[in-house]
């Protein structure tokens, strides 16, 4: 299946490094409150199709939290950006953290799922 031309939808990680003096309570909370930001700033209504918050599961490279969504829009994304909990989430972070973000068009899941059958 071919993606759809008419496919907005944007793909996007989020890779996060805890800085060495960061405690693990900071560590904890931050994970913490990573995990409900997508809801906190209005989940599936506001055009967050996919939220998921794990820790990272190779620390080879410093990276403790990944961050995986999708938006059904670059406009749902910069509405998420702009949310007062994400501004929220992002300045306790910057004292605690580093973050790399990874951002494309969401069009390539369409090789993967296929609506109303699923994966494949």
């Amino acid at each position: 299946m071919e993606p759809s031309r008419d496919d907005k939808t944007i793909f996007l990680i989020n890779l996060i490094s805890f800085h060495e003096h960061a405690s693990e309570e900071t560590r904890t909370v931050a994970r913490e409150a990573c995990e409900r930001l997508g809801e906190e700033c209005g989940g599936k209504k506001a055009g967050i199709l996919l939220w998921n918050v794990a820790p990272n599961l190779d620390l080879r490279k410093n990276v403790h939290l990944v961050e995986v969504a999708l938006f059904e829009s670059d406009d749902a994304l910069q509405a998420f950006r702009n949310h007062p909990a994400h501004m929220k989430f992002a300045a306790v972070l910057r004292g605690a953290a580093d973050w790399k973000i990874g951002k494309i068009p969401g069009s390539f899941l369409s090789k993967f799922f296929q609506p109303g059958i699923g994966i494949f």
